[in-house]
């Protein structure tokens, strides 16, 4: 029997060093349906992020702020929300990139919070800040502390990564080596702080930052000192495992072999792919880093993508959360649908000046990027012939419904995975006016987290939402 912490080990440059491992054969029962020692097979949760909501449309009925009209007085298309509920919905126009993934994700429309607002300090009903808030934590800003003008605020408790990061019913077969992994794509922020900069927070004022950049989080997670010079120079991480590979091999069978070998094997391409990137940077006569530019997000992503994806194969972790942008993006965009093209600005800018076409060329690119991640966790298999989205529970989602009147009516989410099979997807879900808790504690049932009802300071719910299955 091969325990499912079993690693790698090795030394570089006078000090240890670990690789995890795929899921392997011995390490499951004999029905394949569970760990040898009786655990249930892995879950994991992941947060995707993006900053701005979704395009405003008559369905975003709230008072206008900055001088802005109330959208219900412009009669643009609900482009977002289908037109049926339930099982085997029809995706709308700006659902369309998700369609390869029909059958494996849900979609729910018109939740909002339902924290209360704190009557002073004033501006605590903002839709950016009030949004954020809820939906990462199911709770309201914290107070203390709060100030409307300068943008200044914090979470009142973790978010729901952390929480269920350290929660005792999740990871019941020990934590892995980490516990969560916080990723960013876009570094073009609102301001350096707070929620404005990242999406996990350990509590008040307690800030997971993202790494931003793929070769900084390929070193984070497989303990790779970032030097360039001495990267081109460097033992692969690979060579320091070897005599461990050896021990390991004659205890698998063919099958667990082969998976092994594309597990190092995926792992090599990673660092071969960096080394070129790192190479392209240094090249030009006027370099620019490979990854460095808005214009590069989506590729960014990908890279971002198959470093985690290897993490989350060989359990170094079960829980992350990517923050495509933060809340108040500022990514550019231009109407041609170009991150950064010609003639671009800032989505937080189009939103306020009422630019709806940069606003829904910004949505198809939030969900062209959200479709390419789900792409790497449907394409992983491990030996239970489960892909990695078919055991994840994956929340898509923003801080509030749209931004140009700052409306947290219509909150999007969208909850990807089967989370081993404690989700029926394809569902399409309409609770106007509904608590988005309701979302959270779907979540935490599905991950196996028996919270009796999820959400504070009168966001309370203990209602689920119907596609978690009993």
């Amino acid at each position: 029997m091969i325990t499912r912490r079993t690693v790698l080990r090795g030394m570089m440059g006078g000090s240890a060093f670990a690789l995890g491992l795929p899921l392997l054969e011995p390490m499951l029962n004999t029905s394949g349906t569970a760990l040898a020692q009786g655990a249930g097979l892995a879950k994991r949760y992941g947060l995707f992020f993006w900053g701005g909501g979704l395009p405003w449309s008559s369905r975003h009925k709230q008072a206008a702020q900055s001088g802005n009209p109330d959208p219900k007085d412009i009669p643009e298309p609900d482009l977002w929300t289908p037109t049926t509920t339930g099982k085997g919905f029809q995706l709308t126009e700006y659902m369309q990139p998700l369609a390869r993934h029909k059958g494996n994700f849900s979609v729910v429309t018109g939740l909002e919070p339902h924290t209360m607002i704190p009557t002073t300090p004033v501006g605590q009903g903002d839709g950016h800040m009030r949004g954020v808030c809820v939906t990462l934590t199911g709770d309201k800003i914290k107070t203390e502390g709060f100030d409307h003008d300068p943008h200044i605020l914090a979470v009142n408790r973790p978010t729901l990564d952390q929480f269920v990061a350290k929660h005792p019913e999740f990871y019941t077969d020990g934590a892995p080596f980490f516990k969560s992994l916080e990723l960013g794509v876009s570094k073009a922020v609102l301001h350096d702080y707070g929620t404005w900069l990242a999406v996990s927070h350990n509590g008040p004022d307690s800030l997971n930052i993202p790494v931003r950049d793929p070769q900084a989080f390929f070193d984070h997670v497989f303990a790779v000192k970032p030097d360039l010079a001495e990267a081109t120079r460097r033992t692969s991480v690979l060579d320091v495992v070897l005599e461990d590979i050896r021990q390991l091999q004659p205890k698998l069978g063919a099958r667990d072999k082969q998976r092994l070998e594309e597990h190092l094997t995926h792992v090599s391409e990673i660092e071969r792919r960096l080394k070129l990137a790192q190479a392209a940077c240094t090249n030009p006569a006027a370099p620019v880093g490979a990854f460095d530019g808005e214009k590069q997000n989506m590729a960014k992503l990908d890279m971002l993508g198959d470093i985690l994806v290897a993490a989350l194969r060989c359990d170094m972790t079960r829980v992350f959360s990517i923050a495509l942008t933060t809340s108040a993006s500022v990514m550019p965009m231009n109407a041609a649908g170009e991150v950064d093209g010609p003639g671009a600005i800032q989505m937080h800018d189009a939103l306020h000046a009422g630019n709806r076409e940069v606003v829904l060329q910004c949505t198809k690119f939030h969900m062209m990027a959200f479709a390419n991640f789900l792409d790497k966790l449907t394409a992983e298999v491990d030996v239970n012939g489960q892909t990695l989205l078919d055991s994840s529970c994956i929340l898509g989602t923003s801080e509030y419904g749209e931004g140009y009147t700052h409306s947290n009516k219509e909150t999007p989410v969208v909850i990807a995975g089967k989370a081993g099979g404690a989700l029926d997807p394809d569902w399409h879900v309409r609770d106007e006016g509904g608590n988005y808790s309701r979302a959270h504690l779907t979540v935490l049932r599905a991950l196996g987290i028996n919270e009796p009802s999820f959400g504070f300071n009168g966001g309370e719910t203990s209602d689920v939402l119907p596609f978690l299955k009993a």
